[in-house]
């Protein structure tokens, strides 16, 4: 059976949950998209998470940049091929730690390739021409920026100008995704 977030699935003297969940006032909860097994002979109730089976190798992702840890982005899945994800994906998108600056600044939308799946995390990359950051906010002053150049941003706040591997519809000031993530 498939639940999602929040879903009620037992109470807690009926089975031992294992897996994806968490108790509430004595309920087992749902709290990610799951697989439910019960095993009523052991009094067992399994919860796996079903986001990665949705997710393969070169579909498009767009999520957040979390956070930078060179040469590591550790980023938050939210979109998978224009479908949105119910629950967190985690995913991490390698650069080359020897550029001068980072290609993406904390909290930018980017979207990403799916490469492959190390220690739990996807690995994603931003190298092809429509890949890239979609919307980002100003890493000196947290201001709007605007498309200035190829991969170049302008604050319209503090004025500075930020260097960002862009996606060719980088959205300026409001964008699409603002009613996923609060990027202040």
């Amino acid at each position: 059976m498939q639940v999602y977030p929040g879903d009620h699935l037992a109470v807690i003297e009926e089975f031992e949950p294992l897996g994806d969940y968490y108790v509430d006032n004595g309920q087992i909860i749902a709290s990610k998209v799951s697989e439910v097994k019960k095993d009523k002979t052991n009094k067992q109730i399994n919860v796996y998470g079903l986001i990665k089976k949705y997710i393969k190798i070169g579909d498009t992702a767009v999520g957040q940049v979390d956070y930078v840890q060179k040469p590591f982005a550790h980023v938050i899945i939210f979109e998978v091929n224009d479908k949105k994800l119910y629950g967190d994906v985690k995913a991490m998108l390698y650069f080359d730690p020897v550029l001068r600056s980072v290609p993406f600044n904390e909290g930018a939308i980017i979207r990403a390739k799916v490469i492959g799946l190390t220690a739990g995390h996807f690995m994603i990359d931003i190298q092809d021409n429509e890949m890239g950051v979609l919307e980002a906010k100003c890493p000196y002053c947290g201001g709007p920026m605007v498309k200035r150049g190829t991969n170049m941003l302008k604050c319209l706040k503090c004025r500075k100008n930020s260097y960002m591997k862009l996606a060719p519809d980088f959205y300026s000031s409001k964008g699409r995704y603002i009613n996923y993530i609060d990027l202040t």
